[in-house]
């Protein structure tokens, strides 16, 4: 390949040896002639010679062209050095605390004392893949000499322009303490963008010493650029100032960007400004062209695709795309969330994990697959092996087979069903583990776990649990059934027997309340109730059905005792259908109903309503006089708990805030007696299309939890019915809101939190029919 400045002199040496400096005001040669004759013959020479003089001129465009454009080249080798540096250095460069800002600070004209924090210990790896370290002396001001000892930079780049220039700056200490004038140099310096910032980084390349060329020369300069140059200018005509640019900065073509000149002079009656003749290309975050480079940390993206010529991109720890085209897929693990179409080859060695939806058109042959969301079968699925699922398997569409059997346990069919447990029948008595399961033994008849034994299924066509006579039981009321197959009735904690087989009238009984059936010897079929007789003990004795007699009464008539039962008329009580002859408590009997609703009320434990809140006294100094009072720190919100979950909750609907951020009414400054002290009030308000009731709830309370465990609480720390005690809180519960107030006498923790709570909890109705 040929280098930079083999081109460059190929280019140079189809030009004249000799031709005027690019700078008119340097003259060429000597001064004019005086003579009459030499006068004359430059008239003819002038007219013999304009063609040869035309050739000239476009030579002399020629060669300034081409150094120009070699110029330009050699800035953009600069810049895109400079710009490497950036990206490879980048975490270093950005490091403020490491590198503070003044590094990035020019010394021109007067070269400054290299600071040691701003050397830099910059790795790199040679030509000949080696490791190495080169000492940068300015981290914000790399040099030539140091981009190309990183080989960020051509080796034959030359440290001159080529373009002639002032030599005006100071760009060496000589020895003994004088300075000297240094062979021209190129600047550079990288600062962060904007000031003060780690995140952006912008450079300049600019030449230190000032060109010697005129306003055409560096327009077409600047031009070359692409956006990416700025320059200071010349001064207008020969004067030393600018009414363009007075100040001499760095300004793109067309101003499309402006930065301070960092090459700086000191004119008489004028002061310090830029020097003119500055040539300079800026790079980063900021500048103005498309850089080249993609950075190391990912803040500046490509801009088109990119081609690795079958290279291959190894040590990726994640790859996220919106689409993938490949040939031939080889992965270790590979997780989409998205739909994902193969319609080549997909080779998985370990695990293939589909989080989303997995789509195959062709055949596929998987060793092993896991998928972890909804799979769509779209097709027919063909299987020459078992499929095992752990889970659920549901099918829509209905599923053949000619077997199922799942746990040793049903079977079915085309020629029937049956239902076994551990791969056989059961037999009754036998142990079973899984209450209501179903089973057969031997004989076909259908079995069911119940408390723990295999026991026929038709005695419980009810589907009601089978129990032991005696055993505790709850709640109130629940139906079973016993061994034998009578129904049971859960009553003062027990299970009990509801109705008993043939029994005889007059016999003890057990239960009160119990049926059962007698047989007369003529046939006749009466009712037996459980009830309590005469000597004080229970008895079987004959009900209102015992005998047929029927006839019309009203409720509350007197009657005889032999007339067991009647019709009531329909004019009477609602409740009245069947009437009984009952004894009264004057000595006489009267027609009254046999069954009477009981209404049994208890308290669910676990459904209640409730708000925790904690309360404390504070004190403050008012002009020198003590003020206290006590507050309920807000806010606070009332919960609706069933089960342990909250289903419901309302918050707080008249906040009042006041000293310690607390929710209190201030109804004076101290002192005085409820209502007139400070004290906490709050408010729930319920929707007006879903009231509560509160006669579904019992009495609120306010209570305090204890330390002994986990939701154990104690009664209300002050004693009812003294004034400082809870008739000084007032509670008021209708179905469309919750008030409270809270006060306590006597406060003296001066600030120390106690927690309370106001609970309500939901009552249990039971219902019941029970007999005179």
């Amino acid at each position: 390949m040929t280098t930079l400045l083999r081109r460059i002199s190929l280019r140079l040496s189809r030009l004249p040896r000799r031709s005027p400096p690019l700078d008119p005001r340097r003259s060429p040669g000597p001064g004019r002639q005086r003579g009459f004759a030499l006068g004359h013959a430059l008239v003819t020479t002038a007219l013999l010679g304009g063609v040869g003089a035309v050739g000239t001129d476009w030579a002399l465009q020629q060669r300034q062209a081409a150094v120009l454009e070699a110029q330009n080249a050699i800035y953009a080798r600069l810049n895109n050095g400079v710009g490497a540096y950036m990206t490879l250095y980048y975490p270093r460069l950005i490091d403020r605390r490491t590198y503070p800002d003044s590094c990035a600070t020019a010394s021109y004209p007067v070269p400054a004392s290299p600071d040691k924090a701003c050397r830099f210990s910059a790795p790199f790896i040679d030509a000949a893949g080696a490791s190495k370290i080169h000492e940068v002396g300015n981290i914000l001001q790399p040099t030539l000499a140091d981009l190309q000892a990183l080989g960020l930079v051509d080796p034959q780049i030359p440290p001159a322009p080529l373009l002639p220039i002032h030599a005006k700056v100071v760009t060496a200490s000589g020895t003994g303490g004088a300075t000297d004038k240094h062979d021209n140099v190129y600047g550079i310096i990288v600062r962060r963008t904007p000031a003060g910032s780690d995140v952006n980084l912008d450079s300049l390349v600019f030449n230190v010493q000032p060109y010697a060329l005129v306003h055409a020369d560096m327009s077409a300069l600047l031009r070359m650029s692409n956006g990416a140059g700025a320059t200071s200018g010349v001064p207008d005509r020969d004067t030393t100032t600018s009414s363009i640019n007075p100040n001499f900065d760095l300004k793109a073509y067309g101003g499309a960007w402006t930065v301070p000149n960092p090459v700086q002079e000191t004119v008489k009656d004028i002061g310090t400004r830029g020097m003119h003749g500055i040539m300079a290309w800026r790079n980063g975050y900021e500048a103005a062209a498309a850089l080249e480079l993609f950075r190391r940390d990912g803040s500046l993206k490509p801009t088109a695709d990119w081609d690795f010529a079958n290279h291959s991109i190894t040590n990726l720890n994640e790859l996220k795309a919106k689409n993938v085209a490949t040939d031939t897929l080889t992965t270790q693990t590979l997780t989409t969330h998205g739909a994902v179409h193969i319609n080549g080859t997909l080779e998985v060695k370990d695990t293939l994990s589909a989080l989303g939806d997995l789509v195959v058109k062709g055949a596929t042959d998987l060793q092993s697959l896991v998928v972890r969301g909804p799979a769509s079968f779209l097709g027919p699925v063909t299987m020459e092996k078992s499929l095992a699922v752990s889970g659920e398997l549901n099918a829509s569409g209905g599923m053949r087979t000619s077997n199922i059997n799942v746990e040793n346990g049903a079977q079915l069919s085309g020629s029937g069903s049956r239902f076994l447990a551990n791969g056989g029948f059961v037999a009754q008595g036998g142990s079973c583990a899984q209450n209501l399961a179903l089973a057969q033994d031997n004989s076909g008849r259908l079995m069911m776990c119940a408390s723990g034994s295999w026991q026929p299924a038709t005695n419980n066509v009810y589907g009601l649990l089978q129990v032991n006579a005696g055993d505790s039981c709850s709640p109130e009321g629940a139906a079973a059934y016993l061994p034998n197959g009578l129904m049971a009735i859960c009553k003062a904690g027990t299970w009990q027997p509801a109705t008993l087989g043939t029994q005889v009238s007059g016999q003890a009984c057990s239960a009160a309340g119990m049926m059962a059936a007698e047989i007369t010897a003529q046939g006749v079929a009466n009712l037996l109730v459980c009830q309590a007789s005469g000597g004080g003990g229970l008895t079987w004795s004959p009900s209102i059905y015992a005998r047929p007699k029927m006839e019309t009464a009203r409720e509350g008539a007197n009657c005889e005792l032999d007339q067991i039962n009647a019709m009531a008329r329909n004019s009477d009580s609602p409740q009245s259908g069947v009437l009984m002859c009952t004894l009264n408590t004057s000595g006489g009997a009267q027609w009254q109903v046999p069954f009477k609703t009981f209404k049994e009320d208890s308290i669910d434990t676990n459904e209640y309503l409730a708000v925790d809140f904690g309360w404390k006294d504070w004190h403050r100094n008012v002009l020198g006089s003590w003020w206290w009072g006590q507050t309920i720190i807000g806010p606070i919100t009332l919960n609706h708990w069933k089960n342990g979950v909250v289903i419901k909750s309302w918050n707080n609907s008249t906040s009042m805030l006041g000293d310690d951020n607390g929710l209190y009414v201030k109804s004076a400054a101290a002192g005085g007696r409820y209502p007139n002290d400070n004290y906490s009030f709050a408010e729930f308000n319920f929707a007006y299309k879903t009231p509560m009731n509160p006669d579904e709830w019992t009495t609120p309370v306010f209570r305090r939890p204890t330390s002994a465990c986990t939701n154990c609480y104690t009664e209300d720390d002050l004693p009812w019915g003294t004034d400082a005690g809870p008739n000084r809180r007032s509670i008021r519960f209708t179905p469309y809101y919750l008030q409270f107030s809270f006060y306590n006498e006597y406060g003296s923790d001066n600030g120390t939190v106690h927690y309370y709570q106001l609970v309500m909890f939901k009552k249990k109705r039971h219902t019941y029919l029970t007999t005179e």
